[in-house]
């Protein structure tokens, strides 16, 4: 029963970090998307204003000019860089260091609490045995039962 319970709990903790792991290579992609594309427009842009002001020849903002350049100065990205698994770097599994992290430090800071809990009702009684603080007293008087019968 702990087993399938321990497998339930790391299931479903798996589910939520893949959910999130999911959504930043979504970001990350469409991120890289966005720059690329502004990255390409400014380098366009600048590329015209050369033209314009006469520092670069006509030639210089063709389209075969600009894709040979881009060929040379960038390594080629396929979509099988995008996919998961194919590429070869192997991050750190962030989802099993904190659902451990979880797992172990749950019972610990647990036990932690308890011990201090026990350690606080030894320290309060140890008056009745000697150890700390107490009075003694010196009896006056001896009270006997008396009956009202």
């Amino acid at each position: 029963m702990l087993s399938s319970t321990h497998n339930a709990v790391f299931s479903s903790f798996r589910a939520v970090i893949g959910v999130v792991e999911q959504f930043s290579l979504l970001k990350a992609q469409l991120g890289g998307f966005v720059f690329i594309t502004l990255l390409k427009w400014l380098k366009w842009l600048w590329r015209t204003l050369l033209v314009h002001m006469g520092l670069k020849p006509k030639n210089y903002n063709s389209n075969d000019f600009i894709w040979d350049d881009i060929n040379n100065q960038q390594q080629q990205q396929t979509a099988l860089d995008y996919l998961p698994g194919t590429n070869q770097r192997r991050g750190f599994n962030w989802a099993a260091a904190i659902f451990w992290m979880i797992a172990l430090g749950g019972p610990y800071l647990i036990y932690k609490a308890v011990s201090k809990m026990v350690a606080n009702v030894e320290e309060s009684r140890k008056w009745a045995t000697g150890d700390r603080e107490h009075y003694s007293a010196k009896v006056c008087f001896y009270l006997k039962k008396r009956t009202l019968l």
